[in-house]
């Protein structure tokens, strides 16, 4: 039972990353939600959109400079955890620490974080098993969902602190009473969505101010949107696949402009103001991928297929073709190696220090079988000067 449902919460991970195009619903109102507001033109970042770079380190620049390299380890197995166990990696805290599920034969699907002392798993909350993480905030917060044990098989939305859980509040909406938390900002509140069971084409996006508090409908979010990613300063990044990536904060939207020739746009991730995705690109065989140092500014770094992770100050990792690798702005500084006797590689978060982090695996990553698992390793960024 445990693994169907592990099968089950997998391919809702991949629909939910796919964002369909969705008509426009209805819902219960949620109590002073605020009605949606006009929609703002792509321009340069205003008070509703913070800054965007942060200055780049000294010891990231200095290494830039320099000529940078990344060393790769693979991340620790928990004691007892057999070497033909896989993990699925689902979060990163920005410093350094990682959560994700780690399963296989013989071993129950439990949560584990990986830090610098090691790593450790960490039992379900009384009456739950089979976890997803969603993110991890900076102070550690994990988000994930668990469903019962019971034939009923119900989903909980739980975050995680590095000793309890806490059951995520979910409010009330009438026949619209599937709700996920998706995505966890770097200070910890939420977004996701609520849909009725068995429609799940048809989302209104839900914000948490705070994991403990109830969610309200997002203000002034556009129809057919779902959230990808919240920033440090509560900015929530939205995909639309008819009318456009945008920013949205204190109910008002400010578009992405698309590249020239996209005929379409996945926005991905978003850190202080500056967001990373790939496009689809008339004449080019290849997606590519793009960053937004400003809303109305969209670049295409040199040979970036895809763009997956951002730092504040603009360092993205992402793919070349079938390699990961590493940019600086639009400047590719490094592509990643794999450790010796690995195959494949996935990358998924980079560090305010230029870490990276990801899975490898001993043949393709991706093959459904593994549940899109590896095992855990990190990049860490050196200086060649």
């Amino acid at each position: 039972m445990a693994w169907k449902r592990f099968g089950l919460v997998f391919a809702a991970m991949l629909v939910a990353a796919a964002t369909p195009a969705l008509p426009t619903t209805s819902v219960t109102p949620v109590a002073n939600a605020a009605p949606t507001k006009p929609v703002a033109a792509a321009k340069p970042a205003t008070a509703a959109v913070q800054e965007a770079p942060a200055p780049v380190p000294a010891a990231v620049g200095a290494a830039v400079a320099a000529g940078p390299q990344w060393q790769v380890s693979v991340l620790p197995r928990p004691d007892g955890v057999p070497d033909d166990a896989r993990a699925m990696l689902g979060g990163a805290d920005g410093h350094g620490g990682y959560a994700g599920v780690v399963f296989g034969k013989g071993v129950n699907m439990t949560l584990t974080t990986w830090t610098v002392d090691g790593a450790v798993m960490h039992d379900a909350p009384d009456g739950y098993d089979t976890p997803s993480v969603y993110g991890e905030s900076d102070d550690d917060t994990i988000l994930l969902q668990e469903h019962s044990t019971d034939a009923a098989g119900a989903l909980k939305i739980f975050t995680f602190d590095g000793a309890d859980y806490n059951l995520v509040p979910i409010g009330s909406y009438g026949q619209y009473d599937d709700v996920r938390a998706t995505v966890i900002g770097p200070r910890g509140d939420l977004a996701g969505y609520v849909s009725k069971s068995g429609d799940a084409m048809n989302p209104v996006p839900l914000y948490w101010p705070a994991p403990n508090q109830q969610p309200t409908e997002l203000k002034g979010a556009l129809p057919h949107s779902t959230p990808k990613a919240v920033d440090d300063d509560g900015t929530v990044l939205m995909e639309d696949l008819i009318d456009g990536p945008y920013l949205l904060k204190d109910g008002v939207v400010t578009k992405l402009a698309l590249p020239p020739g996209a005929s379409s746009t996945t926005p991905v991730a978003l850190r202080h103001g500056v967001v990373v995705g790939y496009a689809e690109v008339s004449g080019s065989p290849q997606l590519a991928g793009v960053l937004w140092k400003s809303p109305d500014a969209p670049q295409l770094p040199d040979k970036a297929t895809t763009l997956l992770a951002v730092t504040s100050f603009g360092m993205s990792v992402g793919v070349d073709g079938t390699q990961p690798a590493v940019w600086s702005g639009t400047r590719e500084v490094a592509q990643l190696s794999l450790p010796d006797g690995y195959t494949d590689s996935e990358v998924r978060f980079i560090d305010e220090d230029g870490t990276v982090g990801g899975m490898v695996a001993v043949g393709p990553i991706s093959e459904p079988e593994n549940y899109h698992g590896g095992w855990p390793a990190v990049w860490r960024m050196q200086s060649q000067g």
